[in-house]
């Protein structure tokens, strides 16, 4: 059976100078054929040179439809490996479905989502996350995601899950010949153990090298959550107004106006920080003013960064000296409120201890306030870390190189055991096939329609 021409836009609905619309299949350039007039006299579309653009018109029964460029790619040198015809026409959303449904007339198909990238995995063009990578691109949000992305299109994270498969079969080869050859190959030999279960533990830490990259990069991706925390009526909304540069949380001169949390995206140096105004603390206090704390708690887990917000002219109370402890494993920036209505600001003695580092200023007044922006972005940054460290992968993908990982730990126990070596070379085996799985060669099609459902029509 033929494979199916498919035809979709590659350009967003709306109006611009220029719109793209993309046909793939073994009829493509036959099907633009029927519609596709070159301007040049005497040039049958059959004829056309490939990689080279290409003046036109698309007319339908003796009608012009539109002045167009056409580029006929080659396979296997096209981005699906297949035969395809990109169109260029005027940006105007009418001409676009037009050109489409006279495609369609003419013998193609509607694109699924993402089927032009699946159609590049299936024909051995790219693997599964250098397809993953080609979605980041297109949705990135920041810098950052964009060199991600483009890092892992180019076959970063490809190139070092083979080299970890290669690592795995020249062990698996040693277990092998240990199985079949026994007199030749003395697997229980001390030195030959402590090797092959050295040469796991290198690749168990840097499969979790990779699970925390792909950790960090979904959280960039969903933005870094920084939370403005403190008593009541220290001026927490009033630093999450400044911060954001404008009104967006309601300013009250009096205990409990905040009962929600509240969330803003901030764009810092190229990332995105999520924000959040939360309910001042309290003590002993009931109702709806107790509900908001326990939310503000409990959302406290989910915080990358605090901004703890004192006030700069008063000693530390009892329920910020509590929440002082509640913040040791945090990354915590505190902000010395209020110092426009005192002289002299005494740094308080447990956030020296801690060695957290703090701004004096006035969300009043907005001092302090680019200097805390400053500090946000420089936390962000550290927290980040290297682009070399971020990997894209889904949820699913991510329980595979736990899994991996797993079996990685369970043959190096069974070699230091003395177990089996039937039973270390199937957890190995095991261990190959979630990196097949990874790459996409041993098809998931659960998975794979997980990753494209989420593309575009003409990606």
């Amino acid at each position: 059976m033929e494979l199916e021409t498919i035809v979709a836009p590659a350009t967003p609905k709306g109006r611009s100078a220029i719109a793209g619309i993309r046909v793939s299949g073994p009829q493509g350039l036959a099907i633009v054929g029927r519609l596709f007039s070159p301007v040049a006299s005497g040039r049958q579309c059959q004829d056309i040179p490939p990689f080279r653009p290409i003046l036109g018109r698309i007319v339908d029964n003796g009608e012009i439809i539109d002045e167009v460029i056409l580029v006929y790619y080659r396979a296997p040198k096209s981005y699906t490996r297949e035969d395809m015809v990109e169109i260029f026409c005027h940006g105007n959303w009418i001409i676009v479905e037009k050109i489409i449904n006279c495609l369609i007339k003419a013998g193609a198909r509607l694109a699924e989502p993402g089927e032009f990238t699946m159609r590049a995995l299936l024909n051995g063009r790219i693997d599964l996350p250098q397809a993953q990578a080609v979605m980041s691109i297109i949705n990135a949000t920041s810098e950052i995601g964009l060199r991600v992305g483009m890092k892992q299109l180019q076959g970063e994270l490809s190139r070092q899950v083979e080299a970890i498969r290669e690592e795995l079969m020249h062990v698996l080869a040693y277990i092998e010949a240990d199985i079949n050859f026994p007199e030749d190959v003395a697997l229980e030999v001390d030195v030959l153990k402590s090797r092959l279960a050295g040469d796991l533990d290198k690749l168990i830490d840097s499969i979790e090298r990779m699970i925390s990259g792909a950790r960090t990069y979904a959280l960039i991706e969903e933005g870094i959550n920084c939370m403005i925390l403190g008593y009541s009526n220290v001026g927490k909304s009033m630093l999450f107004n400044r911060l954001l540069g404008r009104d967006r949380s309601i300013v009250y001169d009096r205990e409990a106006t905040t009962r929600d949390l509240i969330s803003e995206r901030l764009r810092l140096k190229g990332m995105d920080v999520v924000l959040w105004d939360t309910a001042g603390i309290l003590k002993d206090v009931e109702e709806v003013d107790a509900i908001a704390i326990k939310k503000t708690k409990e959302a406290l887990s989910l915080a990358q960064i605090v901004i703890l917000v004192l006030e700069a002219c008063r000693k530390l109370n009892d329920v910020e000296l509590d929440l002082l402890s509640e913040l040791s494993d945090k990354d915590v920036i505190v902000f010395l409120n209020k110092s426009d209505l005192c002289g002299q600001v005494d740094i308080p003695m447990p956030v020296k201890s801690r060695g957290w580092n703090w701004i004096i200023g006035s969300a009043l007044e907005g001092k302090g306030v680019e200097d805390l922006l400053e500090l946000i972005a420089s936390y962000v940054n550290r927290f980040v870390g290297t682009v070399d460290d971020l990997f894209i992968l889904r949820k699913s993908q991510i329980f595979l190189l736990n899994d991996l990982k797993l079996l990685l730990i369970s043959a190096k126990e069974l070699l230091l055991q003395n177990g089996p070596a039937e039973m270390i070379a199937e957890e190995i085996r095991e261990a190959i096939s979630k990196i097949d799985k990874l790459l996409g060669r041993d098809m998931d099609q659960d998975l794979l329609d997980m990753v494209f459902s989420e593309f575009c029509i003409g990606k």
